[in-house]
């Protein structure tokens, strides 16, 4: 029941990856999710039995093709997540499958899975059948090492010109192909018995990890958005009072609705409430520029003074004066701070009743 829900899920996300495909990282998406709802479709039995029931073993080449295909998918994401160029990984994967194809007709359908090759002694004995069942194992084993070790050095090399969330991810994902290269490795070296092969082993240490690795430097970013995007879209909630109050003062300054993220709609409504306050500061008389940041308490003071002359009819002088201080630098702080001054708006319009023409702050 599990199995076909996550094929269910995959072959959704195929779907869904369909409308989206302008990028080289969503047509790498697209690859990956239908290689992977592909392989997870012919890893059930059912379909298994159906597709051998002719008496050839043909569901795991099938297997093997489509996770080829899923491999190209995610070097094609990953190279755009490190500012390559991918496309240089399709001609050799289309070339490593035709191997693969042609090696399997040849005579490797003997061994349906690496691990009965494994078993098979005479695997030396070179007959033609040996050599394609060497041939597509080998080519099986060496495709994935090339594509994890092409990848593992292009993250690593982007990374090293890069910083922050970017350099994480790409560092991440470069440990998890260093772990998936390195089981083909222990396999090959299994298969020449230089040691000896345990399946177990290899999942515990490098396929187990490695694709959870992989995982999780695929979702590094998302997973970052989603975790500031929780706070900012809190401080953004927090700030709508202000922004109400002060939307009126210059309509035509509200900035026009493109982000969708939640980081950038905060910087925003941060800096229209910056642009409403400059022009505000206008309306305030023998008011000397802030040497300083005043409080959030003088800001609202300030902020009531001069909707009160606003309301009053007062012309505004010819210019703006910063009369509120220099803002933090970091965004959230200084929403933080505005959030401070709002509250303290509210408990001067609480004590003293709402703003009228001409009437002074009383503060």
């Amino acid at each position: 029941m599990v199995g076909w829900l996550v094929t269910a899920l995959l072959w959704a996300a195929v779907v869904v990856r369909l409308r989206k495909r302008q990028t080289q990282a969503d047509v790498g998406l697209l690859v990956m999710f239908t290689g992977m709802a592909i392989g997870f479709t012919l890893a059930r039995p059912e379909l298994v039995a159906l597709i051998d029931a002719g008496g050839f073993p043909l569901s795991s080449l099938l297997k093997r093709c489509t996770a080829m295909a899923g491999a190209v998918g995610v070097a094609l994401y990953m190279s755009a997540v490190a500012g390559r160029a991918g496309w240089l990984h399709i001609p050799g994967s289309i070339l490593m499958i035709v191997t693969l194809i042609g090696s399997y007709l040849a005579g490797a359908d003997r061994w349906r899975e690496t691990d009965v090759f494994f078993a098979d002694a005479s695997r030396f004995t070179m007959t033609t059948e040996v050599w394609a069942g060497w041939v597509h194992f080998l080519t099986w084993y060496a495709y994935v090492a090339l594509v994890c070790g092409s990848l593992a050095a292009t993250c690593i090399a982007a990374a090293m010109q890069t910083g922050g969330v970017l350099r994480t991810q790409l560092l991440v994902f470069s440990a998890g192909t260093v772990l998936l290269g390195l089981s083909p490795v222990y396999a090959v070296l299994g298969l020449f018995t230089v040691t000896s092969y345990d399946l177990g082993v290899d999942r515990m240490a490098f396929l187990s990890p490695g694709v959870l690795l992989l995982v999780a430097g695929m979702a590094w970013q998302p997973i970052h958005r989603l975790i500031v995007a929780v706070p900012a879209r809190r401080l953004h909630a927090q700030l709508g009072g202000l922004w109400r109050l002060l939307s009126d003062v210059e309509p035509g300054k509200r900035l026009p609705v493109e982000a969708v993220e939640w980081p950038v709609l905060l910087h925003r409504r941060v800096v229209e409430i910056h642009d409403w306050l400059r022009a505000l500061s206008a309306y305030l008389p023998d008011v000397e520029p802030a040497s300083g940041r005043v409080t959030p308490e003088e800001a609202a003071g300030r902020v009531r003074e001069a909707l009160a002359a606003r309301l009053a009819g007062q012309a505004p002088r010819a210019s703006a004066l910063d009369v509120f201080g220099k803002p933090e630098d970091n965004v959230a702080q200084e929403a933080k701070w505005l959030i401070r001054m709002w509250r303290a708006w509210l408990q001067m319009e609480k004590e003293l009743g709402p703003v009228e023409a001409g009437v002074s702050p009383g503060r």
